[in-house]
């Protein structure tokens, strides 16, 4: 991917997804069924990554992956990232050059189909195949934040295994210096993966001044299969830079485990008026085979 990169407000990126068959160069056997998956992030407090992964069905191994950095340049500096959707295209020597990738796709967990003379799966050993999927983004300081975590640990990445409970904690913050009344937290679980306990709800103040946890009324929240939504500040406003923490169980079970481990996204989204703000918790869940 590109590489490790500091970012400012008000500045537009162009971000670069590398890929090549790395066959020997006596082979020109293409790969089949050839992905590109970006997980990209949608804020950063500080540092974070995005992390790519390349797979096809005939190589060894099957998945390779690589991860870029993106930073402030302040561990306390918070910057929304927005992807330019309609932006990401492949770049390489063959006809596909130019195709246009959905950036669904290239951001589910599958990935986008790259090639070299369509996007069907296939890249040839040779060196006019090796190339890229480039998208733009732009850098801007949103007026609420989301930030979900695991309790006890730090970032948008954690690691666990079958059958444990994991505590999930996700913090709304209010960016901007007017009181906010009327915000929804959403988290959406991937199969596999399910909610096991209530809801626990805490407020910070701007100085960090915490208040104790609460359990949230049922009628502030709802979880339906895979998804909770939660209903915050609807009486009591949050105060300018306040934040308010989220907290509840999830068990990993076994059919979020592959062979060779895998990796899950637990997406997160938090809205007030027109404002919706999204960053992924992504699970890294050891596997047996």
């Amino acid at each position: 991917m590109t590489h490790d990169l500091v970012v400012q407000e008000g500045h537009t990126y162009v971000g670069y997804l590398w890929f090549q068959n790395d066959i020997a160069p006596n082979v020109t056997q293409s790969t089949i069924n050839a992905h590109a998956s970006l997980q990209f992030p949608g804020y950063v407090l500080g540092s974070t990554t995005a992390d790519a992964t390349l797979s096809a069905a005939n190589t060894v191994p099957h998945k390779v992956w690589a991860s870029m950095g993106i930073s402030t340049g302040d561990p306390r500096r918070e910057l929304e990232i927005d992807p330019a959707k309609g932006s990401a295209k492949l770049n390489v020597g063959g006809r596909a050059n130019g195709t246009r990738i959905s950036w669904a796709d290239l951001t589910s967990d599958q990935g986008a189909l790259v090639g070299c003379d369509a996007q069907d799966g296939a890249l040839p050993g040779d060196s006019r195949c090796a190339g890229s999927i480039e998208f733009q983004f732009t850098v801007t300081t949103p007026s609420i934040s989301v930030e979900p975590t695991v309790f006890g640990g730090s970032g948008q990445s954690f690691s666990t295994k079958s059958g444990k409970d994991e505590t999930l904690d996700t913090r709304v913050t209010n960016r901007t210096d007017d009181p906010m009344t009327e915000i929804t937290m959403s988290t959406r679980l991937p199969s596999g993966i399910s909610f096991v306990d209530n809801v626990w709800i805490r407020r910070s103040d701007p100085s960090g001044d915490q208040q104790d946890w609460i359990r949230a009324a049922t009628n502030d929240y709802g979880i339906t299969g895979n998804l909770l939504f939660v209903h915050l500040a609807r009486s009591d406003p949050l105060v300018p830079h306040g934040a308010i923490d989220v907290s509840f169980h999830v068990l990993i079970g076994d059919a979020a485990t592959a062979c060779g481990g895998s990796w899950q996204k637990i997406k997160n989204w938090a809205q007030h008026d027109d404002v919706t703000v999204e960053s992924d918790l992504i699970a890294s869940i050891d596997g047996t085979c």
